[in-house]
């Protein structure tokens, strides 16, 4: 075989190789879930009824998306890396785990928490997973499933079926 063309065909194959390796390491890694463009401002009713307004805005950070909602004056980042966050409210002995979330073109809010009395005896605990979504002419929908535990008895979340919330604004 002509040098030439051997050293040539060496460098096919070690190049094909290389490239074979390279697709199949970045294969191996799982893409993020695309997250929705749930942007706007929506006006949602809870399960008694009472109007009030939902600002959500997003961004991309390092390749992972975040959610700031605004709802009532306040404001909560969540960044969909599916990681555990803590959730610590001292001031009313509340305590929990929040992870966030996006598969299937929804942003997934799951959490479990406890409320204690003052004396630290656990006086109620819940898990709860809310699901945020649009549905075909822009309104928000939003899902929650999950249970609230209190004085031994367990209840399911009281809006299990999901509630539409018109987009008011795309901004």
């Amino acid at each position: 075989m002509n040098p030439l063309v051997s050293e040539s065909l060496k460098a096919l194959v070690v190049g094909a190789v290389l490239i074979i390796i390279s697709a199949s390491t970045f294969a191996a890694e799982p893409a993020p879930a695309a997250c929705p463009d749930l942007t706007g401002t929506y006006a949602c009713k809870d399960e008694k009824g009472l109007l009030s307004k939902i600002a959500i805005s997003q961004e991309i950070v390092n390749g992972q998306t975040i959610y700031t909602t605004v709802q009532d004056g306040n404001s909560t980042q969540s960044p969909t890396d599916n990681y555990p966050y803590p959730i610590n409210d001292v001031q009313n002995n509340v305590s929990g785990l929040a992870r966030f979330s996006c598969a299937a073109a929804s942003f997934i809010s799951d959490m479990k928490g406890q409320k204690t009395n003052a004396k630290k005896t656990v006086i109620a605990s819940w898990e709860v997973k809310q699901i945020l979504s649009l549905t075909a002419n822009g309104d928000l929908q939003m899902q929650v499933q999950g249970y609230v535990t209190a004085q031994g008895k367990t209840t399911p979340s009281p809006d299990q079926k999901p509630n539409i919330c018109p987009r008011i604004s795309k901004k």
